[in-house]
């Protein structure tokens, strides 16, 4: 995945921090923070979107199972690492949908 961000990010020349910072909230947030607590089997998709004038990413997690707020997970570091690399990161739940939990992240 890092290597895949990596190839998005050099082809739409996005900065190398912001490269990084987006390959560094994934990290924690997906495999460190949400692998650990989501049931399996599970589906994830993750969208990135990298606005040039702004010079900033949307990132959105959007995951299957129960609800779960990963801005409220026990495991603090890989929280403060994720929102070290962000500049916002906000929770929803959306019971009708099949991917109904949703984290959304600004990356700059």
């Amino acid at each position: 995945l890092n290597t895949q961000i990596e190839e998005f990010g050099r082809k739409h020349r996005i900065s190398q921090r912001i490269i990084y910072n987006i390959q560094a909230y994934v990290e924690e947030m997906c495999v460190q923070i949400l692998l650990p607590q989501i049931d399996s089997p599970f589906e994830m998709l993750i969208t990135i979107e990298y606005s040039e004038d702004k010079d900033d990413a949307d990132v959105v997690l959007r995951y299957s199972g129960t609800a779960f707020d990963p801005t409220k997970t026990d495991n603090e570091l890989s929280l403060l690492l994720a929102k070290k690399a962000t500049d916002s990161i906000a929770y929803s739940f959306d019971h009708v949908q099949e991917l109904g939990n949703r984290v959304d992240a600004k990356i700059r």
